[in-house]
């Protein structure tokens, strides 16, 4: 379903050691995908995202929310001329898990979307 939130991913420079944490305290699943990355999944058909050490020394650790949307580069423009600024355009995850885009706010929270397509 669009515009709501679909993929919350964590930041941190340990991101091993942060999975096992949430997955400790909240019971989350953890698989990991790719290197530095992991993902975790809050429950049967409930919210699930990542656990990344990729970037954190040039941003720090952070947290990053995806919202689904039809169309990343219509999305793109409409938040351009609200205010919002991209910060990286439509990039392919893979075949199986579509593309997303980052862009930050008028305030400047990095925010990203998400679409199969």
């Amino acid at each position: 379903m669009a515009n709501t939130i679909c993929h919350v991913e964590f930041y941190t420079p340990d991101h091993k050691a942060t999975a096992q944490f949430f997955s400790d305290v909240f019971g989350w699943t953890t698989t990991e995908a790719m290197p530095n990355y992991i993902l975790w999944q809050a429950g049967e058909n409930q919210l699930g995202g990542g656990f990344s050490n990729e970037g954190v020394e040039q941003n720090g650790p952070g947290t990053v929310v995806y919202v689904h949307v039809d169309d990343i580069e219509a999305t793109l423009a409409k938040i351009n001329e609200h205010g919002g600024k991209t910060i990286m355009g439509k990039t392919k995850i893979s075949d199986e898990h579509g593309y997303c885009a980052l862009f930050s706010d008028p305030n400047g929270a990095t925010v990203g979307i998400w679409c199969k397509t």
